[in-house]
């Protein structure tokens, strides 16, 4: 098998993973193979019966200098994938099995995997343990018959072990699964954190700092922490490692890092802790920026201080700004989708005018047009010309006190 133009534009391929399956179970990977170069050798095993038609495809997966990783039966049509068509040779299966010697274990603690698998008209030479019972595709051949594990993580519903052997002919079996129970003696971590500006930043830079606990007196302590910086806005950093799933990123590893915001917005912030005993948990915090930096508060004698209201106009739009704040359509027209659904307060109705340079109603003032109200949060699409000339939307918030806050975003056509 070989791989053609497979390359890397921003840093270098590191791996190459290789199997075949059958096209009637193409989630069960066989034959895998792990090298440094785009080529590989594949034995074809047989599975099922002597002289029977078995048609397999061919897969392959290579990860980069970041970790990241595309498998061709992603990308490619199922009519674009390699088969084979064989048909088995003279081969009685291997059976499977293996004992441990204890199913129930504190995170941490080792156990032992012992293989009882057999071969009837042959041997056995590959091993392959799903430890973590989430299937054969992450795990890696061994030859070892006997192995030593440590669960890190907590998981009292249990782990499905199962083991994977392979004879001499290529032929495959799969045991039938062991359930491994991991407890802890400490008591759950709890996450938490605070932030605060970077001075000079334009409240845009946020220093985060961990204030995490752990039993301690348990001999817990934290080995983990995950902190992913967005997990909720319509930008591309909410799904910073491109998986489709947008609260599982690791955009830091550090206790107390700093996060440089280029695009102002409301952020929901969420940081994960694992300690030494498998424990996890997770806190959420929500930050809009720019930030406000801290400052002391002036009390005027004879002078009541105003309220703080709470009220807080938010837009999140698609297409994403650029880095200058401003959106950029092509052409001579186009259509934005903007999110008001995030803005905080007690909010009796929301108010969209179009254009702060144009009066739309007629009353002489270009800033108080009424063009899209309505009292319940929400998305609202709306197309824009390129002759209108500079264009700024304007939202506005209005709470059941009569308190206003508002919001802007420039539209321009490139």
């Amino acid at each position: 098998m070989s791989l053609y133009n497979a390359k890397d534009e921003d840093g270098d391929i590191v791996q190459y993973k290789w199997w075949y399956f059958d096209l009637n179970d193409p989630d069960e990977r066989l034959g895998i193979q792990i090298t440094e170069n785009p080529f590989a050798q594949i034995t074809i095993g047989t599975l099922g019966k002597e002289g029977e038609k078995v048609e397999y495809g061919f897969g392959a997966e290579v990860t980069d200098s970041d970790n990241l990783k595309t498998s061709s039966v992603d990308i490619l049509a199922t009519d674009r994938i390699p088969t084979i068509e064989v048909v088995n040779g003279a081969n009685e299966l291997p059976v499977a099995k293996f004992n441990v010697n204890t199913t129930s274990i504190f995170a941490g603690d080792e156990i032992t995997f012992t293989s009882a698998s057999s071969d009837p008209d042959g041997t056995i030479t590959k091993y392959i343990w799903d430890f973590e019972g989430n299937g054969f595709g992450n795990d890696e051949p061994t030859d070892k018959s006997v192995i030593k594990y440590a669960y890190t993580a907590k998981n009292l519903q249990g782990y499905n072990v199962r083991l994977k052997v392979i004879d001499d002919k290529g032929g495959e079996s799969i045991s039938d699964p062991i359930t491994i129970y991991v407890d802890s003696t400490a008591k759950a971590p709890t996450a938490s954190f605070t932030y605060q500006v970077v001075e000079g930043s334009s409240g845009k830079k946020i220093q985060f700092t961990n204030t995490s606990e752990v039993d301690e007196e348990a001999g817990a302590r934290i080995i983990s922490y995950i902190w992913d910086f967005d997990t909720n806005s319509l930008l591309v950093t909410a799904d910073s490692n491109g998986d489709g799933i947008i609260d599982n990123d690791v955009d830091s590893q550090l206790e107390d890092p700093q996060r440089l915001y280029t695009t102002d917005g409301i952020y929901d912030v969420i940081l994960t802790i694992t300690d030494n005993q498998g424990n996890v948990d997770s806190h959420t915090e929500k930050i809009i920026i720019p930030m406000v930096e801290a400052a002391p508060e002036e009390v005027v004698v004879g002078e009541m201080p105003e309220p703080d209201t709470g009220l807080t106009a938010i837009l999140l739009v698609d297409p994403i700004p650029a880095n200058d704040g401003n959106i950029y359509l092509s052409d001579d027209s186009g259509s934005v989708t903007f999110d008001f659904s995030l803005s905080e307060g007690a909010i009796a109705y929301y108010i969209f005018d179009k254009n702060i340079h144009f009066d739309t109603d007629g009353n002489g003032i270009k800033n108080d047009d009424e063009d899209f109200k309505t009292s319940l949060p929400g998305t609202w699409k709306t197309n824009f010309e390129k002759e209108w000339g500079k264009t700024v939307v304007k939202l506005t918030v209005t709470d059941i006190y009569g308190n206003e806050n508002s919001t802007t975003q420039e539209i321009k056509f490139q």
